[in-house]
């Protein structure tokens, strides 16, 4: 199976799909060999197996419905493209689905609410600081969280007040650019200097200067919002229906 995934990824790769997305298969590929502690031939590639890993990542693992179908959705478009190149003989992504949830009703987040989010941010601390930034970025710009977490130093202008977005790292595979407030801005520059002995390009990173994985940043986006008290969820894509300033 994990020769089977490498050809898979060396497809995917070839149909010019984000690095990040990349990323995404093969992170969820590890949880998938995790769960089964073993590589598995072809033929014992059965529902049952993936029916089982979902139910573990569910009832066992206890991770939201949504979350699940996450990784059900990259581990079905694998599965699926073995059985499309005859390299299993059961059409097991047929069966093999995201579980059907109950829709979200995304509640808008106040002005109040925002403004009590952005100071719950321990500023003296750099991780503190960094989600500050990141999160007035996502309120000025409205990008995704992919494409926030794929910004590099190299992208911002401060003279123009724009950051860019490179194709590679849009969804629509098309480069932009994006304007930033003056208040983001002076933030940002303010990061700068705090990040610049990491030595990345790359511009929000962890504490110890490597990559950062989106649901590290949404766990703790999650954690300081319910520090404040605030009922509602609070998830980047929230965040990107705002600009406050």
């Amino acid at each position: 199976m994990c020769e089977m995934f490498e050809r898979f990824m060396w497809f995917k790769q070839s149909e010019g799909l984000a690095p990040r997305t990349i990323e995404e298969y093969r992170i969820h590929f590890q949880w998938l060999l995790d769960y089964l502690e073993q590589d598995l031939l072809g033929e014992q590639m059965t529902l049952d197996v993936f029916l089982g890993w979902a139910d573990f990542m569910l009832n066992e693992k206890g991770l939201q419905p949504t979350a699940v179908n996450i990784r059900v959705r990259t581990m079905r478009a694998f599965v699926r493209w073995c059985y499309l190149d005859n390299l299993i003989d059961t059409p097991i992504h047929e069966r093999f689905k995201p579980m059907k949830t109950a829709e979200d009703t995304i509640e808008a987040l106040t002005v109040s609410e925002i403004k009590t989010l952005l100071n719950a941010f321990d500023e003296s601390t750099f991780v503190g600081f960094r989600d500050k930034v990141m999160v007035m970025v996502l309120l000025d710009s409205m990008v995704r969280i992919s494409e926030l977490l794929a910004m590099k130093r190299s992208n911002v202008d401060f003279k123009a007040g724009v950051i860019k977005l490179e194709a590679m790292n849009t969804k629509t595979r098309k480069a932009r650019e994006v304007p930033l407030s003056s208040k983001t801005m002076k933030l940002l520059k303010e990061y700068f200097i705090e990040s610049e002995d990491f030595g990345e390009d790359l511009l929000f990173l962890i504490y110890d200067g490597r990559e950062m994985v989106s649901n590290t940043w949404r766990t703790r986006l999650h954690e300081v919002a319910k520090l404040t008290g605030i009922k509602k969820a609070v998830r980047p894509h929230v965040l990107r229906l705002y600009s406050i300033f």
